[in-house]
């Protein structure tokens, strides 16, 4: 008796995470949609299509965000239509207590967390990389945007925020390596300039990675 109406207690939570997920999800990849249609839409010979596959690009990730929401909705519906229909009454008679009704819920608990991980780590990424690759949208590339620059140089990393001129970075954080192949020393500077074959670091600070104080320098 108990599994059935675990059974059925999953049956029903599950039908309104159905519901409400889509339904949720839907609505607001429909006004993303809207706010984006302008550069979505633009020289394209093919609109439905195209607005098509932007939605369905979008869907990953505005359900991954929107999951737990339409979860918490969900044990909120369940548990209000247990009630409306003096369910709750009829659980409790074969002895479930009201938290034996929440523990039924465990099996329905972990498939929607699996789909969650699923979306999260797998459909989400690939979804938000297609529509980077695509440039539609909120991953349109802004006109101030620039990708960090990354690059080795004698042994060391080094990370530029921007390139300022042909012979100079900006916001240069450098990773100097061990004996052991370990991090040991970061430097922060303002600038990396090159200049007659040698880089200079302008105004910056040294620390390693045991040190407390930094070493402050100008050149």
């Amino acid at each position: 008796m108990r599994k059935t109406l675990a059974f059925y207690v999953c049956k029903v939570f599950l039908a309104r995470m159905l519901v409400v997920g889509l339904g949720i999800n839907m609505l607001v990849v429909l006004l993303d949609f809207m706010a984006d249609s302008k550069d979505v839409m633009a020289d394209t010979a093919t609109p439905i299509v195209t607005a098509l596959s932007y939605m369905a690009l979008r869907f990953p990730e505005i359900a991954s965000s929107l999951m737990p929401f339409a979860f918490l909705i969900a044990v909120l519906l369940t548990l209000m239509e247990l009630i409306r229909r003096q369910e709750v009454v009829a659980i409790m008679s074969v002895g479930i207590s009201q938290l034996g009704m929440v523990l039924a819920l465990t099996p329905a608990v972990i498939l929607v967390g699996a789909l969650h991980l699923v979306i999260d780590g797998e459909l989400a990424p690939r979804a938000i990389a297609e529509l980077k690759t695509w440039s539609a949208g909120q991953h349109a590339p802004r006109d101030d945007e620039q990708n960090p620059i990354w690059f080795r140089y004698a042994g060391e990393i080094v990370r530029a925020e921007a390139l300022e001129d042909e012979n100079t970075l900006r916001d240069v954080t450098i990773f100097a390596k061990g004996d052991e192949g370990s991090i040991s020393t970061i430097t922060r500077a303002q600038r990396l300039t090159f200049d007659q074959g040698e880089w200079t670091l302008i105004s910056g600070r040294r620390a390693g990675v045991t040190q407390r104080e930094p070493e402050r320098f100008d050149r």
